[in-house]
């Protein structure tokens, strides 16, 4: 995925309908987030722009409705992400099996989906392990 992608409006809502219509965690590129909080950015400057204009200001409606959607899509496409790892994280402590495929994850999502199998390879291996180990 080596080329660069300009994060657009479209290409976030691209993103969400991906996750929303397949199971498994979709590839982002690795600067996803960056690239997401600089579109931000750049959307917010143009709405701080002084132009009084009626053109400029039927574009400042555009752009902030766009802006409250975007943050709509970005919240939803991390929620159904985060629900994909937790359940890729349930799995691998659950089969310890090495052949869950996390080629998906992001950095960010990385360190979740590592700290949340440790956490449920901790607790299956204490209370399952002693229950079954008969051991109080």
């Amino acid at each position: 995925m080596g080329e660069e992608i300009i994060i657009t409006y479209q290409t976030l809502f691209e993103a969400l309908q991906k996750e929303r219509e397949r199971p498994d965690l979709q590839k982002l590129e690795a600067t996803f987030y960056n690239d997401t909080i600089q579109y931000i950015i750049d959307k917010k400057k143009l709405l701080e722009k002084n132009d009084d204009s009626v053109f400029a200001s039927d574009e400042k409606r555009k752009t902030e409705r766009q802006l409250e959607n975007v943050y709509k899509i970005i919240k939803e496409l991390y929620e159904r992400r985060e629900k994909k790892i937790l359940m890729m994280a349930f799995d691998k402590s659950k089969t310890k099996s090495d052949l869950i495929d996390t080629s998906s994850l992001l950095e960010e999502e990385r360190t979740l989906f590592d700290v949340i199998t440790n956490m449920l390879d901790g607790y299956r291996e204490g209370v399952l392990g002693n229950v079954l180990n008969c051991k109080l």
